[in-house]
């Protein structure tokens, strides 16, 4: 049972009136709980049996069972050199990601922006050593770069959208190379894997409206992300590609948004700060290999 948390701060500069550069810091905390016991329904028949290779003087044998049947899954994980199952809570730095916004074109009702980014390997990747791991970030840097036109009409009202394209440039990892395609748990382990993670493409629409602060929009975005592959030399072809298995995504999203800034009272000198808070709330509607959970998140913009 993984119950993780994500806060990400984010301090954005304006460097010129059409030009934004921000930084974003995810920090990972998290708790992991683990139950792999097993529950016996004939402990007589268990019992009887470890008397009998102790009554044949199988001292070691009877110890060896005893461990084993009550703990098989940890048996096995020490067995193959993992690390043992255990609750946890910790807290990780994520993948910094480094953004620049530029605008390159605006009118009375039109804006048309350019972002890039590029996201930084600072993330605590996945240790191979635990059958269970919550990774800090994926441990290899990416490249991204995405279009928006944003079309305002009747004062109030937003008509957004935007194209965006990342690109996961390939790395050097160590993994645990699988002995089946159903199972990641093993024995072999590769330091030099060669590994290019698959590119992600986004698109998305939405309407937002504002009045005096009050905020409420709707967005759908569709998104694909192509699949990983991993290569190594250590052990059968085949094995690593069992390690990018079901990682070809795609989704269908909608999200919901609510907010309140003080930004026009502000401006009216009404208000001593400007702030923004809002709510939104995401919903996967469809997709492959996706994680289909809904996500809620609250943002809270201060400006100076």
């Amino acid at each position: 049972n993984v119950a993780p948390t994500v806060t990400i701060p984010v301090l954005a500069w304006g460097i010129t009136n059409k030009w934004t550069a921000a930084i974003a810091v995810p920090i990972v905390k998290y708790s992991l709980n683990v139950d792999a016991g097993v529950r016996q329904t004939n402990t007589k028949l268990v019992q009887d049996f470890a008397d009998k290779l102790a009554l044949d003087g199988l001292y070691a044998d009877r110890d060896e069972f005893i461990r084993k049947f009550g703990a098989p899954l940890d048996s096995k994980l020490a067995e193959y050199g993992y690390k043992p199952l255990a609750n946890e809570n910790a807290t990780k730095l994520g993948d910094i990601l480094l953004v620049n916004k530029y605008k390159t074109w605006e009118d009375a009702h039109n804006t048309l922006t350019l972002t890039n980014e590029v996201a930084l390997p600072t993330g605590t990747p996945l240790d191979p050593d635990k059958v269970v791991d919550i990774a800090g970030g994926d441990g290899q840097t990416d490249l991204g770069l995405a279009v928006s036109h944003d079309y305002t009409f009747a004062k109030y009202f937003v008509f957004s959208s935007t194209a965006k394209y990342t690109v996961q440039l390939p790395d050097e990892v160590t993994r645990r190379i699988p002995e089946q395609r159903k199972s990641s748990v093993s024995e072999d382990k590769d330091t030099h894997v060669q590994r290019d993670l698959g590119d992600i493409a986004l698109v998305q629409t939405g309407l937002d409206m504002n009045y005096y602060g009050y905020s409420i929009g709707g967005n759908y975005a569709l998104g694909y992300k192509g699949g990983d592959t991993y290569t190594g030399t250590a052990y059968e072809g085949e094995r690593y590609d069992w390690l990018g298995k079901d990682s070809i995504q795609n989704m269908h999203a909608v999200m919901g948004k609510v907010g309140y800034d003080t930004l026009t009272l502000f401006k009216q000198g009404k208000f001593p700060v400007p702030l923004a808070l809002s709510l939104t709330h995401i919903r996967i509607l469809g997709g492959k290999n996706f994680v289909s959970d809904p996500m809620t998140t609250v943002d809270f913009n201060m400006y100076f």
